[in-house]
């Protein structure tokens, strides 16, 4: 039994085919490298290979998934890597071991190799970064009902697993106007908002240019919210309804005088007219007339007893409104 490499002659050592371990890896034609570089996005968690920026949930899958398609390209494809272990002194690393194992003919090896690892913002963060957009989003009519709740959906919105959204935010004294980075973010903000407040949206797009003969857009996201606030009391076609909230993007409306609850949608809305009204309390009846307290200013008020709607009595509460010159008072 030969005790030496028949390649290099090398004697006292593990032999592999009569190969000692240099000579069998080598004679496979296996270059293994001492070190590999990687470029990672400074921003988020995105690798670039080749001339593309890969995206992954976390730096920790962000660097194995690197380290992997990197070392697969220095190796043959018939090689089995395993058992890949990184050692890090730094959360965010600029300089990494990798430790390894690679396998042929059910030969296996461990290797070591030095990761230099380079940052720089991938074009997605750095087109947020230059304040580029795809969509810009422009809300108007905002009260302060619905302000709060607003601004909490574009929190939500500016940045969706660690991936910016939101380019650029703008309060204006007509509203708000936003940049987002993809349409498709920008159309699900512009319905979730819709969804709460029965906003109007309308689309539109302007063509900046061409690329490989193909226009490029911007796309404008029109929100309007309804001119009208819960608590409302308006008038539709001679009927007086109260607005009640907001269901799948449609007004939910009472009338007053049936107690009949309906949705009506936007544009019936903004036809409506708005009627003044004081939250009113029954407090007593006197021959023709009934003495009302409005419960805002806390004074009196002496009115006919035929504007009356409804059953009222004393102690109950209402509304005192005035309609085509003529004043009502409805229960609530």
């Amino acid at each position: 039994m030969m005790d030496f490499c028949i390649k290099c002659g090398a004697r006292n050592k593990v032999l592999i085919n009569n190969l000692c371990e240099d000579c069998f890896w080598s004679e496979k034609a296996i270059d293994i490298p001492s070190e590999i570089n990687l470029i990672l996005c400074s921003s988020c968690t995105s690798y670039l290979h080749g001339k593309k920026w890969i995206r992954k949930k976390d730096f920790d899958s962000l660097l194995n998934e690197s380290i992997l398609t990197e070392l697969k390209k220095k190796l043959r494809k018939n090689i089995l890597l395993k058992n890949i272990e990184i050692l890090r002194n730094e959360k965010i690393p600029n300089k990494i071991i990798i430790r390894a194992e690679i396998s042929l003919d059910n030969i296996s090896k461990k290797i070591e190799i030095l990761g230099n690892i380079s940052y720089r913002k991938c074009d997605y963060c750095q087109a947020v970064y230059t304040g580029k957009y795809k969509t810009i989003v422009q809300i108007r009519n905002i009260n302060e009902e619905y302000l709060e709740k607003i601004k909490s959906i574009i929190e939500e919105f500016h940045s969706i697993n660690g991936r910016v959204e939101i380019s650029e935010i703008k309060e204006l004294k007509e509203g708000i106007n936003i940049k987002f980075m993809s349409i498709s973010k920008a159309r699900l903000f512009a319905k979730r908002i819709s969804s709460i407040t029965g906003a109007k949206i309308k689309e539109t797009a302007k063509t900046i240019g061409y690329k490989k003969g193909e226009p490029n857009y911007i796309i404008t996201i029109s929100i309007r919210l309804p001119l009208k606030n819960i608590g409302e009391i308006i008038s539709i076609k001679d009927r007086i309804y109260k607005i009640l909230g907001i269901v799948k993007g449609k007004i939910l409306v009472q009338n007053l005088e049936t107690n009949k609850r309906i949705l009506l949608d936007y544009k019936e809305i903004e036809k409506a007219e708005k009627i003044e009204s004081k939250k009113v309390r029954i407090e007593a009846k006197k021959g023709r007339f009934v003495t009302l307290l409005d419960m805002e200013n806390k004074y009196f008020i002496d009115v006919p007893i035929e504007e009356i709607q409804g059953n009222l009595k004393e102690g109950d509460y209402g509304i005192l409104i005035n309609f085509k010159g003529k004043e009502k008072i409805i229960k609530i």
